[in-house]
This record gives C-alpha cells, sequence and structure tokens, in this order.
C-alpha cells in the first residue's frame, strides 16, 4: 500500500477506532451536517442558482459570486 493509500483509508475510518463513542457519534454528525449541505447547494444549483438562498447555506452574511451573473449578499 503506498503512503497516500495508507492516508486515504485512515481517514475513511474516523482516524482509528481507538476513538471514544462520543468522539465517533461527533464526527458522523458532522459528516451528515456536511452530507445534507452538499444536497442543499446541488439542489438549488439544479433550481437554477438562486442566488438569495445559496448565499444563506453557508452562513447568514455569506456572499454568492455568481461571475456574469452578478454579486449576491446575504443578511
Amino acid at each position: 500500500m503506498r503512503p497516500a493509500e495508507k492516508v486515504s483509508e485512515k481517514y475513511r475510518m474516523g482516524v482509528g477506532m481507538n476513538m471514544t463513542i462520543e468522539a465517533r457519534l461527533k464526527k458522523i454528525e458532522a459528516l451528515e451536517q456536511i452530507r445534507v449541505l452538499k444536497a442543499n447547494y446541488c439542489e438549488l444549483c439544479d433550481a437554477g442558482y438562486s442566488a438569495d438562498a445559496l448565499t444563506t447555506l453557508f452562513t447568514e452574511d455569506g456572499v454568492w459570486d455568481g461571475g456574469e451573473m452578478g454579486l449576491e449578499f446575504g443578511g
């Protein structure tokens, strides 16, 4: 196994099974939040890039830079 594969395997497994149950649950919850965020982002992109909605996905005062489509400021 190459070094990069070892790092990748370690990352996928949550940096070892010696984590406490609380730490493992916290990691799973964080990964789920990321998964939901990505799904919401993709849904908004598929629906035509609602700049107002996109800016609030990440932070209340987010800025969406759509290049030629313009800038949109949250908050």
